[in-house]
């Protein structure tokens, strides 16, 4: 909330306030404290998303890496089994 703000319609030549309260300064700021708190804690909510699904991708890669490697190192004892050997060695 805005302090010292007229939010009352402004007429060419008179303007009625009849209908327009004053609010207490600390009311308004302490609603701007308890807005601002708010935030904060929101903002902080979204940071713990962020940080959680950036982990939980670093977790999926390092599975597929993993699974890959594993691919690999079979197909590389595949090959090995294929050699051929002979009792010259």
């Amino acid at each position: 909330m805005k302090q010292a703000v007229v939010e009352v319609p402004q007429n060419a030549v008179v303007t009625n306030y009849s209908d327009a309260i004053l609010i207490n300064k600390e009311i308004v700021q302490s609603k701007n404290r308890e807005i601002v708190r708010i935030g904060t804690d929101r903002v902080n909510i979204l940071k713990t998303m962020r940080e959680f699904r950036v982990q939980l991708a670093r977790i999926k890669w390092q599975e597929k890496k993993l699974k890959l490697e594993c691919e690999d190192l079979t197909e590389k004892e595949i090959d090995v089994k294929m050699l051929r050997s002979d009792k010259r060695t």
